[in-house]
């Protein structure tokens, strides 16, 4: 990119992504934070806090809502846990019927690519069972599985995890964000490109100050589109009084 500004064409969105639909969403990092502030008992791994958390999950049978569960790491995709042995055993325990021909040449093994080791229950964040049959298809690679008996529960990791020391808690507080800035043409001080202009902000600065009267002017460019346009405007006195317009 070179040092001046740049306009792009304008992008036609031709299809949305399909988003993934959840059944149920279990904060596993709150859970155990609450449990850990009240000296209540610490599960050891993720399947017992479920046990004890989600009605719908039993442990002893790897099942919820009277489906198999697979487990499977956000982002990597990684599969860390099965239902009747679905990453252990022989190869006819880790098979899967792809059509209707025999099981010896449909059946499809779980490569091990897609095999991974279930996280440490302080690096997961959550877990969110999925049970809507599109979703499902999306999200798992192992093989073809049947969404009818078969749902998956998707764990999301914490960010930037560091193990912490036996005995120390660290608790993070989320600060201010740092203002982001908006391309702003000056019309005035470069030649007209042939591109129509879409931004859709046409001027953002957190930091107008005002005379001495609390009256300030903005100026800024219009867009190629644009006839009508919408005002927000928030303030802060010295003394810490607040306003806002909405026009």
């Amino acid at each position: 990119m070179t040092q001046r500004n740049n306009l792009l064409k304008q992008v036609t969105v031709k299809a949305k992504k399909m988003p993934v639909k959840v059944s149920a969403k279990y904060e596993v990092e709150k859970e155990m934070d609450r449990r850990t502030d009240v000296a209540e008992w610490l599960p050891a791994d993720l399947t017992t806090l479920l046990n004890f958390t989600c009605k719908y999950y039993v442990a002893s049978t790897g099942r919820y809502k009277g489906k198999n569960v697979i487990f499977i790491v956000e982002n990597s995709k990684k599969i860390v846990s099965g239902a009747n042995d679905l990453l252990e055993g022989n190869d006819e325990q880790n098979t899967f019927s792809t059509d209707s021909k025999s099981s010896t040449e449909s059946s499809q093994p779980v490569k091990n690519e897609l095999k991974g080791k279930m996280p440490d229950l302080d690096e997961i964040e959550s877990v969110t069972f999925i049970e809507d049959y599109a979703s499902i298809f999306r999200l798992y690679r192992g093989g073809f599985i049947e969404p009818s008996t078969t749902c998956i529960g998707l764990i999301r990791l914490k960010k930037n995890y560091v193990k912490e020391p036996f005995s120390i808690r660290n608790t993070y507080f989320e600060g201010y964000s740092v203002s982001h800035l908006f391309f702003s043409p000056l019309y005035d001080k470069i030649k007209l490109p042939d591109e129509k202009d879409y931004r859709r902000t046409l001027y953002w600065n957190p930091d107008v100050r005002t005379d001495k009267d609390g009256k300030a002017i903005v100026a800024f460019y219009n867009n190629g589109t644009c006839k009508s346009m919408l005002i927000n405007a928030e303030t802060v006195t010295v003394n810490g009084l607040s306003g806002v317009l909405d026009k």
